[in-house]
């Protein structure tokens, strides 16, 4: 996977993909193409259905960053898995509320799901549940 990647570090925990965005700022058309190449390759490299993308370092994002979270959403639905975004900040949660990415309840497999953290990302997963923790 992505080791050697400016934009995301990718490890397993508990059997789940966890891809860890680092870029502080998600704002400029050429980084967030090469960001979401990168974590669709490693979520197809992967054998996880269900991944959790790590958001802690994500700062600031504007429009153009959401294709990354269409790409992943694509991906994953193909494998018939889930995505959690963990620990997004209040402007990543603004702004992925506003596209309709993400919602509290999760009503279709087209939404993206929330996590206070990285362990109750992994719980909502293996618990089955469609509701934020």
């Amino acid at each position: 996977m992505a080791d050697d990647s400016p934009y995301i570090r990718s490890r397993y925990e508990q059997g789940i993909l966890v891809i860890e965005v680092i870029p502080k700022r998600l704002s400029e058309e050429s980084q967030v193409f090469a960001l979401r190449n990168e974590i669709v390759a490693a979520i197809r490299e992967s054998d996880s259905d269900d991944i959790i993308i790590d958001m802690k370092n994500v700062e600031y994002l504007t429009s153009i960053a959401l294709l990354p979270f269409v790409g992943i959403r694509g991906a994953v639905e193909q494998r018939g898995g889930r995505v959690v975004l963990s620990e997004p900040a209040g402007i990543v949660v603004d702004v992925l509320t506003v596209s309709q990415l993400i919602v509290e309840n999760r009503e279709s497999a087209n939404h993206l799901q929330m996590a206070d953290s990285l362990e109750s990302a992994i719980v909502l997963l293996k618990s089955g549940s469609d509701t934020r923790v």
